[in-house]
């Protein structure tokens, strides 16, 4: 920003440079909105750097579109990936061209209100920068944008926070920042470097990197309109059995199986209490749960044959994990799979 004289404003050689990303892929009926939050927001200085995942749809086009028309203030760059890279992929390209000391991103059907970057860095400059990761309440629209449901301060803490993070609690509990509201520091990648790409999201694979080397802040405020979707209906009703069992959650589940390989790849990065505890239950993890999608392919007989495997595998291992969850599916199989219909079921992200 420039003073009445023409010349820089000292206050804001103050300010670190924050890039802020919009991240986006086969979204261009919500493109135009995130995109107008990007262009919205208060801070500078700021780059903004428009992100497509190679969608087939014209989501670029209006990324190209609105960019070239833009004459704020902001620095705008564009960029889309060929082939596509999914979302660990395309942050991780993202970090490559931006230059801020601050990053804040944004998923291409959400839309940022125009103070987010300002009071995320305000609260990132007051933690006097030992705060490596941000994220903030949403307030949830639905897909016209409109509000589903208001804010209530106070009334609940994310899981994350609420458990004090840790890397071995961050692992052991599956907790996860809020994909859609996360900012973070450079730190993140010049310490551990790109994230692997076998992961699907970052939300769990960033908070391990932030509890590494520093501190984890939530901001009890919406900074954002977070469009509803994704996998998060899932825990909105507990009727959803054989989604549970053999549909989009099993899905989630080998999500966490790859973001879990991404963690153990980061955790030979660095120094680290814990460092045996947390590599032991991650492969623990990832066998377990790698049992489970096995069991969820097998029809009832096999089920039955299975018994004998699962309860060596249990012993084997000193869990009773692997014989609860063979019996587990043995009565959803049962009791619920015949009523199941596969083509019912979206089998999850794009991207």
């Amino acid at each position: 920003m420039m003073n009445s004289r023409g010349s820089p404003d000292p206050a804001d050689e103050q300010r670190p440079l924050v890039s802020f990303f919009v991240a986006s892929y086969k979204q261009e009926k919500y493109t135009r909105a995130a995109v107008e939050g990007a262009f919205s927001q208060t801070y500078s200085p700021l780059e903004i750097i428009l992100s497509d995942d190679d969608s087939p749809d014209a989501t670029f086009e209006i990324m190209k579109e609105m960019a070239s028309s833009y004459g704020g203030p902001h620095k705008v760059i564009i960029n889309q990936n060929s082939p596509n890279r999914g979302l660990v992929g395309n942050v991780n390209q993202l970090m490559k061209l931006s230059s801020g000391e601050f990053i804040v991103k944004s998923d291409g059907d959400d839309i940022s209100k125009p103070d987010r970057v300002e009071k995320l860095v305000a609260h990132w400059l007051a933690s006097k920068k030992t705060a490596k990761l941000l994220f903030s309440a949403t307030t949830p629209i639905d897909e016209k944008g409109a509000v589903i449901q208001e804010h209530v301060p106070g009334r609940s803490l994310p899981d994350i926070i609420r458990e004090r993070p840790t890397p071995l609690r961050i692992v052991k509990n599956d907790l996860y920042a809020r994909g859609a509201t996360l900012s973070w520091s450079r730190e993140l990648f010049d310490k551990f470097g790109p994230m692997s790409e076998i992961a699907i999201a970052d939300d769990s694979i960033l908070p391990f990197r932030a509890a590494a080397i520093g501190e984890i802040l939530y901001i009890d405020e919406p900074l954002v309109y977070h469009r509803v979707g994704g996998m998060s209906w899932l825990d909105q009703s507990k009727s959803l059995r054989n989604e549970k069992m053999y549909g989009r959650r099993i899905n989630l589940y080998q999500n966490h199986i790859e973001s879990k390989k991404a963690i153990l790849k980061d955790l030979r990065k660095i120094e680290i209490d814990n460092f045996d505890e947390i590599e032991k239950h991650i492969y623990r993890y990832i066998k377990e749960q790698n049992y489970r999608i096995e069991l969820s392919k097998m029809k009832v007989s096999e089920l039955f044959l299975s018994v004998p495997i699962s309860t060596i595998k249990s012993i084997l291992n000193f869990r009773l994990h692997y014989v609860y969850l063979n019996f587990k599916y043995i009565v959803y199989s049962v009791i619920y799979k015949p009523f199941y219909l596969p083509g019912e079921v979206s089998k999850g992200r794009d991207s």
